[in-house]
């Protein structure tokens, strides 16, 4: 079974990531707080994990990301992390 490719839009210093350690092996997860942490990852990531940045990089990584299946928000309401184009067809 493949793994899945995780983007995390977060500090990847932050303690709570430290649950991600607990994903199956096969999963890979890439933290970072810029969309330049992403360049590699971003193309085959299929779920993007939202925690503390600023909604410009959401924006910036999501146009890097066309696989994205699952979007992930850490924080309650989803108003401030919609924007146009993040309505695109799955």
């Amino acid at each position: 079974m493949a793994g899945h490719t995780i983007l995390v839009l977060n500090s990847p210093t932050a303690r709570h990531l430290t649950l991600l350690d607990r994903l199956p092996p096969e999963s890979r997860v890439v933290a970072g707080d810029t969309a330049e942490a992403f360049i590699q990852a971003a193309p085959e990531a299929d779920i993007l994990l939202v925690g503390a940045v600023a909604r410009p990089v959401v924006e910036e990584v999501w146009a890097m990301a066309p696989r994205i299946q699952w979007v992930h928000s850490m924080w309650a309401g989803l108003e401030t992390l919609l924007f146009p184009r993040s309505s695109r067809a799955m």
